[in-house]
């Protein structure tokens, strides 16, 4: 490794790789599982991949055999900022195809990686934010091509892409989302409840579990639970206190009481 820089949760490297094999083995049960955006700075594809980035779950194993030198860019990100996007993935690795986004993301790592660290906390955890925002943007870009072409079987899938994409909007509701997919808000509710579900419980799931992840987190105790709330896509704490006991979650107040500091040199165990 090159370089680093340690964020709040999100962890920035750059290393510099020598000719040969370069393993990762998922460990899905550290206290903290990582997942990790290869992006090579050479304009060079990730071997056997054809693709300009790699994304690598951490419940993945995978071998990239590098035939020569190249220079690359790692953004590690706890598992729990992905959210369902992983989960998406199946376990598997997935190729990241140059794009705007992909283009913007690697440019913005780059210049984050040579800033000082630690200059503020507030610009820490700004920087956190976008860079998980851009990460789970690929993700989920990478899988919408997936689905391209399954309108009918993938609706469901294509829907909750969205939700986790923009879970954070407290606009985001079941008329939009269907608006966005070109159906009716009927037809969206009629594929959920073949699932047993609805669009309107699995977005309150999906920022219910965000915003545990964020209250849990002794990281982001500077923030007041309102501010959880709208960061999560809830109009109000009390909004955010109601989902969490819909989905049999602790109040804001225990969430922040269990919250621990991991120790020392568990953040990336690879």
């Amino acid at each position: 490794m090159l370089r680093g820089v340690a964020l709040r949760g999100v962890l920035l490297t750059a290393h510099q790789v020598m000719p040969g094999p370069w393993e990762w083995n998922g460990a899905p049960d550290a206290p903290l599982p990582y997942s990790a955006l290869v992006l090579p700075t050479d304009g060079l594809p990730v071997p056997a991949t054809g693709s300009d980035a790699v994304f690598l779950p951490a419940t993945a194993n995978a071998r990239i055999e590098w035939a020569k030198r190249r220079d690359v860019l790692v953004v590690w990100l706890p598992a729990f900022a992905l959210g369902e996007a992983e989960q998406l993935t199946g376990g598997r690795v997935v190729p990241v195809a140059e794009s705007r986004l992909a283009a913007a993301t690697r440019a913005f790592a780059t210049s984050a990686l040579r800033s000082r660290q630690g200059e503020s906390p507030v610009g820490d955890y700004s920087m956190e934010q976008l860079l998980s925002e851009m990460a789970l943007g690929l993700l989920l870009e990478s899988q919408e091509q997936s689905l391209l072409g399954e309108r009918s079987r993938s609706l469901v899938d294509r829907a909750r892409a969205l939700m986790l994409s923009r879970r954070e909007d407290p606009e985001l509701t079941t008329a939009v989302i269907a608006a966005e997919l070109h159906v009716s808000p009927r037809q969206l509710q009629r594929e959920f409840a073949r699932k047993d579900s609805s669009p309107s419980a699995e977005l309150r799931l999906m920022r219910a579990t965000l915003a545990e992840a964020v209250l849990r987190d002794p990281a982001h105790a500077m923030l007041t639970v309102a501010e959880v709330a709208r960061f999560c896509g809830f109009h109000s704490a009390l909004h955010l206190r109601r989902a969490l006991a819909a989905c049999g979650l602790p109040t804001p107040r225990e969430l922040r009481a269990q919250a621990t500091a991991l120790p020392p040199g568990e953040l990336v165990g690879r």
